[in-house]
């Protein structure tokens, strides 16, 4: 989780194929209402990527193995690579 400067707006093109979120706090006119804005690449950081993790953490391999490439080009290789590793797993 990275937390911007107060006033800062995230932008999901900072996150995209990145494991991680951004998030930017506003007050808007200084008034009583907080804005907190947050952005993630849900390929990445939702449901695919928690279910990637936590298959990691049940093969005992590095919760992030898998996650740090970016596969939104269409031209990743190693995943089909590091699904046959796991399936080789005891």
């Amino acid at each position: 989780v990275d937390v911007l400067p107060a006033g800062s707006h995230p932008e999901t093109r900072s996150v995209r194929g990145v494991n991680q979120c951004r998030i930017g706090i506003h007050r808007p006119q200084d008034g009583d209402t907080l804005v907190v804005l947050s952005v993630i690449d849900n390929l990445t950081k939702g449901a695919a990527g928690q279910a990637v993790q936590n298959m990691n953490l049940m093969f005992g391999l590095d919760e992030r193995s898998g996650l740090e490439q970016v596969a939104h080009n269409g031209q990743d290789q190693g995943a089909a690579q590091r699904l046959e590793q796991v399936a080789l797993l005891p």
